[in-house]
């Protein structure tokens, strides 16, 4: 990661992918991060996603809980979190900042978050799904922010997917829908405006709710009782453990894959001790042949 720096990312994710990153970065959207040797984790509670980067599979052998454009987003809001923490990267000085808590230290109350959201949408609807640029997908991310920091989870999803979709639009994608685009914008102008009609006694169906939800844990006591390798028709592959926790009499597992012939990703660099939880046992494969990546 020290080796792409900012540079890399940016040239990996794109501008406008970047400049969202930066934006949630600079809101205050929280990124915690687990850096352990040769991959840094991290995850955003207030996204409900996390991306994880391994060393030599660089920006493309990322993974994420996301896709499409919201996967080049986490990932990039990731490395760029981790490389601001080591003082090798700062946001643009021209970035619109975007505070999550607003002028007095407080999140913007729902009503001012649904009148404005709804606000932008009757101004898209009426310049015309023709007529879109590069302003109108980053006010629309704005709003999603906004939404999410106000606590409407469904608006903020709601606005998110608008914008995705209008980014898919300004792209050229093969995936670009004008009438797709119109049936949420219909959809989530009615959630604002059910929103706005209830006020601050809105029903949960109506903001919903994060489904993303961390519980801290006691320390656990795990035995390594043996891993399988793991191979998925997406073409991700990896190692799944078995393991039994002594304290609470259980089974679990864990698997930890990435993508076919990336660089550096033989589960023998610490994977089979690490997630078997066997430190001084061998790895359940032999070593690979000199210049081969795969595990047998």
């Amino acid at each position: 990661m020290r080796a792409l720096g900012q540079a890399g990312v940016e040239a990996w994710a794109g501008a406008g992918v970047t400049h969202e990153a930066w934006t949630l970065l600079e809101a205050g959207a929280a990124v915690v991060l687990e850096v352990q040797p040769g991959r840094i984790w991290g995850q955003v509670p207030e996204l409900g996603v996390e991306a994880r980067f391994v060393a030599g599979g660089g920006m493309a052998g990322m993974l994420s809980s996301t896709s499409g454009r919201a996967h080049a987003r986490a990932c990039a809001l990731v490395a760029l979190a981790w490389l601001r923490g080591e003082g090798l990267a700062a946001p643009p000085e021209a970035l619109h900042r975007v505070s999550l808590a607003g002028n007095t230290g407080a999140p913007k109350p729902p009503r001012v978050v649904v009148e404005s959201t709804q606000a932008i949408l009757r101004e898209l609807v009426a310049v015309g799904l023709s007529h879109l640029s590069e302003a109108t997908a980053e006010r629309l991310f704005t709003a999603s922010v906004s939404a999410q920091a106000a606590k409407l989870v469904r608006l903020g999803k709601a606005v998110l997917a608008i914008h995705e979709d209008v980014a898919r639009l300004l792209d050229r994608h093969a995936q670009a829908d004008e009438g797709r685009l119109f049936v949420r914008l219909a959809k989530a102008y009615a959630l604002a405006e059910a929103l706005r009609r209830a006020g601050d006694e809105a029903p949960e169906h109506l903001v919903g709710r994060a489904r993303a939800r961390y519980l801290e844990v006691p320390r656990l006591h795990l035995v390594g009782l043996g891993a399988r390798r793991l191979a998925t028709e997406s073409g991700l592959e990896g190692v799944a453990a078995c393991l039994y926790d002594l304290a609470q009499g259980r089974w679990l597992s864990v698997a930890d894959v990435r993508p076919e012939g990336t660089p550096a990703s033989t589960p023998r660099s610490g994977i089979a001790r690490e997630r078997c939880g066997r430190g001084r046992a061998s790895p359940p494969w032999p070593a690979p042949s000199s210049g081969s990546s795969t595990p047998r």
